[in-house]
């Protein structure tokens, strides 16, 4: 690819190129008639044997590479007619072997090092890539396979475009006969492939679902004549699985499929695919008897008992009398008696216990007796008073009716004092900034931040993402699940986006949701996630907000011309107004309704800074302009850091190469290339000031409402960023520090004030935080567990964090890519990593899909540079924390095999699964010499091809061995 591969905005780029369809025809014209041209001056030329000159690529006859390569890498096809007109849709291609980057594996084909870190090389694997995936070759072997002619070549070469043509597309609609041609709503006609291509792109991402024809749906059921009965059969099955708005999809992940609501009976969903059956309850494979398995519903029903809730039997909440009769009105509209749980009223309980009702007066009117006065600071900011049309009952003034009853004094008292929380319930405000880096000191440049949240916080400086990109992270955060859990793995369908959210299920099971079930009012502006577009905000909407204002595709990253979407109202594009004074704006006004309802809440703020701008809307006559350049401060800050450069750390543009793949190819930047990555970090710096300013002003808006002292605020970023380390241009999704170390900075009630936490935390120990901090229960299907916010809480954490990576990595900016000569986008840049951090130990272990790996001690080398990993027996000898360096890897390749599928508790403790009696929960312990047979045997990392997302078919062994004390080697196999 010479272009862009940016799954982030591939779907919305489809609007950038309908922009520019002028402008591409208009080149079309002109290259079709200098083929005319040149074509008629040979015939003039004396030597009969002269044939007219044609493209070597048929597949783009009329568009320049540049603007070829850029619309292909969107997976956006264009296709020139007879007419001129360009026809442009998303490629239904999915299969991306024309895309290889033409990496070289470092190893020798029939050797494979990682069979057995020590050097031994009896059980050596045999090369498997085919000719036709050029992943495995060297540039020298990738050009004798392009240019190796076959008949099918010599064929096509002597045909001229028009026969080319031809062939590709057998014609437009007016070169076929009537009653082959489609008439759409539109009025405009559509030969039979392009109406099937254009209901098979639909079928494929939801946001374009339906299929259209000038913004007018195509009734599919009426094209019985274009298209197969098993099309249609299959359209049929993808507008059921659309239009259900509460999806159930099969338990087994090899299937996946979307199970309707008709094959779904007590409480059971049966997949026609595999014949599996689903649990609607906890929709993992059907079992039997009550959902109740899971240790977390167990302990709910121990402590129902205990209380003595009852269990609605029609939705299976809880539900406790704190007083009334006992005529129970669930929230489901179910009807029952609270004292022997039958329907209302087929009992004959008594409509009340009278004790009850006389204890609960006895309480109320001791509490009315002495009523806590409130602190002269809070009367004085909050007293409640009376003026013309209004009357003002905390902070902010609420308008009511003139004819308002007037408060009784206590009544005056209890509505004067600040909101704290109900029932002990604190509340949350997290701010989520977009890239932001944590190793490249982005925060120091942050003064409002330091003041209010870092010195009056604890900073978490170990710290990590799983994912370094945008949807995946985000996912991951509000899930508590690691991607290859959540399978949102990438920031665009098939692999990602807001479309694979929904389709996982995951819009209905995620921390809002939870939250509200908690009792809190929950708000976000901002960016939620990647695809989250104009056209499918509302299928659905997100679940679990009680007010929103999210910025959507295209405008998530244009800052000066952003689109915003209210609630449910339709989107809005604000031209020329800034994101973030837009933002600052939304997040005021979110507050303030959050603060003006009784309830506890959480707000979540999530700018779009310091992330890359994104001009989707390029100037038609500039189709090559890069997509992704520097971002853009407010005006106010343009002017600010002159003269600061990147760190110039060991790893900033070294002199020798690092890292693996495609990353230990780079060239070495040059003068005016490392200039421009200074102009685009000063840019960073400069955005994020905005973003500092919202922080200053949520602290004051929560302290002028008497509430910072009872509110947490959490601030965090999705991903880290890289700026000319190792060679690289801007960008994120690499293994490094830079891409997967991010910032967490924690204030509110107990937290330490000015502390730094060492502990080793990530994102998606997040959820299962904001939950215990809210007093809800966790969920036992967490990868992750509550970080040690308060100084109270046990600090007893793992060492560990898992990261791995699907896809493409990108080039951000305009310094020329990967290659000098404009490749932004590098294919295999698929991989599985282990972080490990601990006081003795420092260390980053990595496989790639192409089988190439990397081993760093951060101790003696922090900027990575020097990959450890052995390639010969010396090396795999090396001492390495007081052993061998072969005997530290298989250990720590045993951790991610573990890790790289894991659920649950097993993400938490991975050291049990390797040893169940117990004994070994880190490194440390594993490193005992009597492990050392059992690990060196030990089933290795590897991946049987590289994917765009998570197949588990391509992603090696999943199960290893399991170590028993005293047993033989044959035992444990």
């Amino acid at each position: 690819m010479d272009e862009h591969h940016d799954h982030a905005i591939a779907l919305s780029i489809a609007q950038a190129v309908e922009a520019d369809a002028e402008l591409i025809a208009a080149l079309i014209r002109e290259d079709e008639q200098a083929r005319r041209d040149h074509e008629f001056a040979m015939q003039l030329e004396e030597d009969s044997d002269a044939t007219p000159e044609t493209d070597d690529d048929g597949d783009h006859v009329g568009l320049d590479d540049e603007t070829y390569h850029t619309l292909h890498a969107f997976n956006v096809a264009v296709q020139p007619s007879e007419n001129t007109e360009v026809e442009m849709e998303l490629s239904d291609e999915e299969d991306h072997d024309d895309m290889s980057f033409g990496e070289e594996d470092e190893t020798e084909c029939g050797s494979n090092p990682d069979e057995d870190f020590e050097g031994d090389a009896d059980d050596q694997s045999d090369c498997t890539a085919s000719q036709e995936d050029f992943s495995y070759m060297d540039e020298d072997e990738i050009q004798a396979e392009e240019t190796q002619p076959d008949e099918t070549q010599t064929e096509d070469a002597e045909k001229t475009n028009e026969e080319r043509d031809a062939d590709e597309h057998p014609g437009t609609a007016d070169q076929f006969p009537k009653d082959e041609v489609y008439d759409a709503p539109c009025s405009h006609g559509m030969c039979q492939p392009c109406l099937i291509r254009s209901i098979q792109t639909a079928m494929k991402d939801e946001s374009i679902f339906p299929p259209k024809c000038c913004g007018q749906a195509i009734p599919v059921d009426n094209t019985n004549a274009f298209i197969t009965e098993d099309l249609l059969t299959e359209y049929d099955n993808k507008r059921e699985e659309f239009e259900t708005t509460k999806r159930t999809y099969c338990s087994d992940k090899a299937c996946s499929a979307f199970i309707p609501t008709r094959l779904i009976e007590d409480g059971i969903a049966r997949c026609t695919r595999c014949e599996k059956r689903t649990c609607l309850n906890c929709l993992s494979e059907a079992h039997e008897g009550t959902c109740t398995d899971d240790p977390e519903s167990q302990r709910v029903i121990r402590l129902a008992e205990e209380k003595g809730w009852r269990r609605c039997e029609q939705c299976k909440n809880m539900v406790e009398l704190d007083h009334g009769c006992f005529h129970i009105s669930c929230r489901c509209s179910y009807q029952f008696c609270y004292r022997c749980d039958e329907k209302w009223k087929t009992c004959d309980c008594p409509q009340w216990d009278e004790e009850q009702l006389m204890a609960r007066r006895a309480a109320i009117a001791a509490a009315a007796a002495a009523p806590a006065p409130a602190p002269a600071a809070a009367q004085r900011q909050y007293h409640p008073c009376r003026h013309q049309g209004y009357v003002r009952t905390n902070a902010l003034f609420n308008y009511e009716a003139e004819d308002q009853a007037v408060l009784s004094p206590n009544d005056e008292v209890a509505q004067s004092k600040p909101k704290t929380s109900l029932g002990g319930k604190k509340n949350i405000v997290f701010i989520l900034t977009d890239d932001q880096d944590a190793v490249l000191d982005s925060v120091s440049y942050m003064p409002k931040l330091k003041e209010h949240i870092i010195d009056k916080g604890t900073s978490f400086v170990n710290h990590f993402t799983t994912t370094a990109i945008c949807c995946p992270s985000r996912v991951a955060l509000w899930t508590g699940k690691q991607p290859h859990n959540t399978n949102v793995t990438d920031v665009n369908p098939p692999y990602g986006g807001f479309p694979k959210f929904v389709s996982q299920g995951l819009n209905e099971n995620y921390l809002p949701v939870w939250l509200k079930e908690a009792g809190y009012n929950t708000y976000y502006t901002g960016k939620l996630f990647n695809a989250h577009t104009t056209n499918n905000y509302n299928s659905p909407y997100p679940a679990g907000w009680t007010g929103t204002n999210f910025l959507l595709d295209p405008g998530t990253y244009d800052y000066l011309n952003p689109i915003y979407q209210h609630n449910q109202e339709p989107p809005v594009q604000h031209k020329g107004v800034h994101t973030s004074d837009l933002i600052s704006k939304y997040a005021h006004e979110l507050l303030k309704e959050a603060m003006d309802s009784p309830n506890p809440f959480f707000v979540a703020i999530a700018p779009v800074a310091p992330h890359s701008n994104v001009n989707l809307r390029r100037q038609p006559g500039n189709p090559s302009a890069p997509l992704m350049t520097i971002p853009i401060p407010l005006e106010r800050h343009s002017h600010l850091f002159e003269g600061v450069k990147i760190p110039r750390t060991e790893n900033f543009n070294p002199d020798s190469p690092s890292g693996v793949s495609w990353i230990h190819k780079l060239a070495q930047l040059n003068d005016s290339s490392v200039s421009y990555l200074d102009d685009f970090y000063r840019a960073r710096l400069q955005a994020l000031q905005g973003v500092d300013e919202i922080v200053e002003q949520v602290i004051k808006q929560l302290e002028d409402a008497g509430i910072l002292d009872e509110t947490y605020i959490i601030y965090s970023s999705d991903n880290g960023y890289h700026l000319g380390q190792h060679r690289l241009p801007p960008g994120k999704e690499c293994g490094f520090d830079e891409d997967i170390r991010v910032p967490l900075f924690i204030r509110g009630p107990g937290v330490s004030s000015g502390s730094i936490e060492n502990a080793v935390t990530t994102h998606i120990d997040l959820a299962p935080t904001i939950l215990k901090l809210a007093g809800a229960d966790l969920r036992s299907d967490f990868d992750g567990t509550p970080i040690p916010v308060l100084p109270t809480q046990e600090n007893k954490r793992h060492e560990h964090v898992a990261v791995e990576y699907w896809g493409g990595a990108i080039a951000e900016g305009e310094i020329g890519g990967f290659d000098g000569k404009g490749q932004i986008f590098a294919q295999n840049n698929t991989y599985k990593g282990v972080r490990i951090v601990h006081e003795d130990y420092n260390l980053y272990y990595s496989a790639w899909c192409s089988n190439e790996h990397e081993l760093y001690d951060l101790k003696t080398d922090p900027g990575q540079l020097n990959n450890l990993f052995p390639h010969d027996d010396a090396k795999a000898s090396a001492v390495l924390l007081g052993t061998t360096t072969g005997q530290v890897l298989n250990r720590l390749d045993a951790l991610m095999l573990v890790l790289k599928s894991c659920k649950g508790n097993t993400c938490i403790e991975p050291w049990n699964i390797l040893h169940p009696e117990g004994g070994v929960t880190s490194l440390k312990d594993a490193l005992q010499t009597k492990f050392n047979a059992f690990y060196k045997e030990q089933v290795k990392v590897r991946f049987d091809r590289c994917e765009y997302g998570y197949l588990i078919d391509a992603e090696g062994p999943q199960v290893g061995y399991e170590y028993r004390e005293g047993l033989e080697w044959h035992h444990w196999t």
